[in-house]
């Protein structure tokens, strides 16, 4: 007998720019270090934002592995609610 015959695979769709950037806003909000937050929204409204945001983050190594743990959580969220949406139940 094969194990897992039968089962499907089904690509989950790749995180769209506008939901990154969201993330980096959220997260931009919950900082309570107000030179860090500065240079943060300074790092959103300016060309790269994405790597001048993970830039800033380099000199701050708390905040930045907090970064990782909401993002990482922020896209876990998005996965289960896009399951739910297509009826996907996933094997434990």
């Amino acid at each position: 007998m094969e194990i897992g015959f039968g089962d499907t695979i089904i690509a989950i769709p790749p995180e769209s720019s506008s939901e990154g950037y969201s993330d980096m806003e959220v997260f931009t909000g919950t900082i309570r270090n107000p030179r860090l937050m500065e240079h943060l929204e300074r790092a959103l409204h300016g060309r790269g934002a994405f790597r001048y945001f993970k830039d800033v983050l380099l000199d701050y190594p708390a905040e930045r592995e907090r970064w990782f743990q909401f993002k990482q959580a922020r896209l876990q969220k998005r996965v289960s609610e896009w399951l739910e949406e297509h009826d996907i139940t996933t094997q434990q």
